[in-house]
């Protein structure tokens, strides 16, 4: 009798044990899961950002374009103007045909602007794309971490369940550790 009790006393001794160290490891895999999540807000606070600043260089396009329109347009009327001028006056024809020659290096300059600046949004957008796949990656990694540490979690309080409930002579059938 005394051999059982001993026995007893060293199972749940062990017992106690691994319900310690359980325990521990469920509080170390909540603490990483804590820290996965503070790293998914600061990515999709930066994330929200990069959105803002993005809104913010499309503002800046719209309106740089609106005023290429605007001059584009000036240039036109000068253009028109400049032909309904009579062309019998030679110093007017020259000095019109100088500030036509100014003009179009103006407009040329503006396209080569325009270009630039489209050249940069397009950078911003593939990079913003990216931006936005990251978080898409981040939430399967963090959902397949959760289910494998649901898995494990399930073995262990199957583990748990069998250590506590088995009977010397009679373990329950068909119980699987190894998941």
């Amino acid at each position: 009798m005394r051999i059982i009790q001993t026995e007893t006393a060293a199972l749940l001794q062990s017992v106690s044990q691994q319900q310690a160290q359980t325990a521990a490891e469920l509080a170390q895999l909540a603490e990483q899961q804590s820290q996965s999540t503070a790293r998914l807000d600061a990515a999709l606070v930066q994330l929200v950002q990069q959105v803002e600043q993005q809104v913010q260089l499309s503002a800046q396009l719209a309106q740089q374009t609106q005023q290429q329109a605007q001059t584009a347009a000036r240039l036109d009327e000068f253009i028109f103007q400049a032909q309904r001028l009579p062309g019998n006056n030679a110093e007017r024809s020259t000095q019109n045909s100088g500030r036509l020659d100014r003009l179009e290096g103006v407009t040329a300059m503006l396209v080569r602007l325009q270009a630039r600046q489209q050249a940069q949004l397009e950078r911003q957008q593939a990079q913003l794309e990216h931006q936005q796949a990251q978080p898409e990656r981040m939430d399967r990694e963090y959902v397949e971490y959760q289910r494998t540490t649901n898995a494990a979690l399930e073995r262990i309080e199957r583990l748990l369940d069998y250590l506590i409930n088995r009977d010397a002579t009679n373990p329950p059938k068909g119980l699987n550790l190894v998941g």
